[in-house]
C-alpha cells in the first residue's frame, strides 16, 4: 500500500489474544491498535513491547510487508511527545486481584510460517469461491492489487449487492485514497443503504473536503455528530474474515480467530488528512467550524469502534483548541489522553490479556464482546470478567 498521506495508513494489529493449538497459546499484552503503525518504536511504552507484541507485528508484516509500520507523520508525532510527556506521572489506578499465569515460549520461525500458510490457503480459497460473501472478503483483504483495483471490486460487487452495507462503507473508504476515481453516485448509494451512520457520514465529509465543497462538508459533519449509531463495521469485518477461514477449511479455533482479527487489522482504514486540513483551515475564523469539529472528536471518543478511532477524537479537538490558542482547553486535553493511555495500558489490561491466554472460555467472552462493542468496551468487560472469575478459589486455568 501506498503512503498517501500523513494520514494515511493501515491499522496495525489492535490487542490480540493468541491460542496456537499446535504451536502457541499466548496473548497480546497491550493493546497497540492504530499506533503501532502511527508513531515511532521509540514512543511506545516499553512495557508493550514484549516478545508476543514482536511475534504478532511480524505475523502481519509477513503477510502484508508492503504496508509501513511507522509511517513518519508530523501530526501523530506531535501526539505522541504528548503521550510521552504524560506518561511520565504516576499512574495511581488500584489494580483489581486478577490470577496470573505463567508467560509461555514462542517459536517465532514456526509462527511466521503458520501465519504465511494459512493466509495462502485463504487467498487461493478466496479467489475460486463463488459465494458473495468471500468475493466481498477477497475484493477487501487482497491488498497486493493496489487501490484502483480494489475500488473496481468493490464497484463490481456493489453493482449486484446495491443493500450490502460493509461493501458501500469499504467502497467509501477505499474512495479516500482515490477521490477522482469515485463519483456523488458511491455517496449516495451508500448514504441510502446507512443514513443513520456518523461513522459513514465522517467519510463522506473527507471525500467531499478533498473535492473542497465547505458547505457538502460541514453537513456531512453535522451528520456525524447528530447520526444515532457510529459503526465503523470493525465486528463485521472480523466475521467475514472468519467466516472465510472457515470456509477455506481452516479449524473453528483461536488461532482462526486470531487471523481473522489481524486480517481485520491490516485492510485499509483510511486517510483523515482532508478533514484535518479543513479543521485546522476553518475552524480560527468560523466558530460553527471549529465547534463542529471538536463534536465530531467528541463523537469519535466516545462511539469509535477502535482504539485509533477514539485517539484520533482526541487529536481533533486538540489540533482545534490550538489552533484557537485555547491553552486551557488544549491542556485538558492533554489530561485526557494520558488518562486514556493509562487506561489502556493499566496492569489489569495486562493480567485480564495473560488469564485468557490460558482460558479459551474466557478468550471467547472477549472475542465476542469484540465484535459487538468494539475495542474498548470489550476490554472492559473483560477486566471485570477476569476478576470475577478470580474470586472462586476453584477457579485456575493456568497449566
Amino acid at each position: 500500500m501506498t503512503k498517501k498521506s500523513i494520514f494515511t495508513f493501515s491499522r496495525a494489529l489492535l490487542t490480540l489474544t493468541v491460542s496456537i493449538v499446535v504451536i502457541i497459546i499466548g496473548v497480546l499484552s497491550s493493546v497497540l491498535s492504530g499506533w503501532f503503525r502511527l508513531i515511532p518504536s521509540a514512543t511506545i511504552q516499553p512495557a508493550l513491547k514484549n516478545d508476543l507484541t514482536n511475534a504478532i507485528a511480524e505475523q502481519i508484516s509477513t503477510l502484508h510487508p508492503e504496508q509501513e509500520k511507522y509511517p513518519d507523520t508530523n501530526l501523530h508525532s506531535e501526539l505522541a511527545n504528548i503521550n510521552q510527556s504524560m506518561h511520565s506521572k504516576t499512574d495511581v489506578r488500584k489494580d483489581k486481584y486478577i490470577l496470573t499465569c505463567g508467560a509461555r515460549e514462542i517459536d517465532y520461525r514456526q509462527l511466521q510460517q503458520d501465519a504465511r500458510a494459512k493466509f495462502s490457503r485463504l487467498m487461493d480459497y478466496l479467489q475460486n469461491s463463488r459465494q458473495s460473501e468471500d468475493k466481498l472478503a477477497y475484493s477487501i483483504i487482497d491488498l497486493d492489487v493496489g487501490e484502483e483495483a480494489r475500488l473496481e471490486r468493490l464497484k463490481d460487487f456493489i453493482n449486484t449487492h446495491p443493500d450490502n452495507k460493509l461493501a458501500n462503507w469499504s467502497l467509501i473508504v477505499e474512495c479516500g485514497a482515490k477521490v477522482d476515481n469515485c463519483d456523488i453516485s458511491q455517496e449516495n448509494t451508500a448514504i441510502a443503504t446507512d443514513p443513520n451512520n456518523g461513522a459513514l457520514w465522517l467519510n463522506i465529509a473527507i471525500l467531499r473536503a478533498q473535492n473542497r465543497d465547505v458547505e457538502g462538508t460541514i453537513n456531512a459533519l453535522n451528520h456525524v455528530v447528530d447520526a444515532p449509531l457510529f459503526n465503523e463495521y470493525y465486528g463485521e469485518h472480523i466475521s467475514l474474515f472468519e467466516q472465510a477461514l472457515l470456509s477455506a477449511g481452516e479449524e473453528n479455533n483461536t488461532q482462526t480467530k486470531v487471523t481473522a482479527i489481524g486480517e481485520t487489522s491490516a485492510i485499509y482504514s483510511g486517510s483523515y488528512t482532508p478533514i484535518v486540513n479543513f479543521c485546522r483551515k476553518n475552524s480560527k475564523n468560523r466558530a460553527d467550524i471549529a465547534q463542529l469539529c471538536v463534536n465530531t472528536g467528541m463523537r469519535m471518543v466516545e462511539k469509535g469502534n477502535t482504539y485509533l478511532s477514539n485517539k484520533l477524537g482526541f487529536w481533533f479537538e486538540y489540533l482545534v483548541y490550538q489552533n484557537l490558542g485555547n491553552k486551557a482547553a488544549s491542556n485538558e486535553i492533554k489530561q485526557k489522553i494520558y488518562e486514556f493511555e493509562a487506561n489502556e495500558n493499566n496492569q489489569n489490561r495486562h493480567k485480564a490479556q495473560n488469564l485468557m491466554s490460558h482460558d479459551e472460555i474466557l478468550f471467547n467472552f472477549w472475542y465476542n464482546q469484540l465484535k459487538v462493542s468494539g475495542e474498548r468496551a470489550s476490554f472492559d468487560a473483560l477486566i471485570e470478567e477476569a476478576v470475577r472469575l478470580s474470586k472462586f478459589k476453584d477457579y485456575n486455568p493456568c497449566p
